[in-house]
């Protein structure tokens, strides 16, 4: 279980780095990210892309989004903010 965790949280870094977010500022991405979630964890990509654009960050596509809420909700986001 352990394997399939790191190898989704290590899809959503491999994500974030294509879309264009540098790696010394995914900790700050995902930080954001964590707080929009954990104001309403039932938010729709909308609302999260909408939040995350107010914030200064580019969209999330469907498939980024999707790793991001797995690791959200298995508490694993977190481990990625180093």
């Amino acid at each position: 279980m352990e394997t399939l965790f790191t190898d989704i949280e290590t899809s959503l870094i491999h994500q974030l780095d294509k879309m264009g977010i540098e790696p010394n500022t995914i900790p700050r991405f995902v930080r954001d990210l964590i707080i929009s979630l954990s104001d309403n964890p039932a938010m729709s990509l909308l609302q999260v892309n909408t939040r995350l654009h107010c914030l200064g960050w580019d969209h999330l596509d469907y498939h980024t989004f999707q790793l991001a809420k797995a690791c959200f909700e298995n508490g694993r986001l977190r481990s990625l903010q180093v």
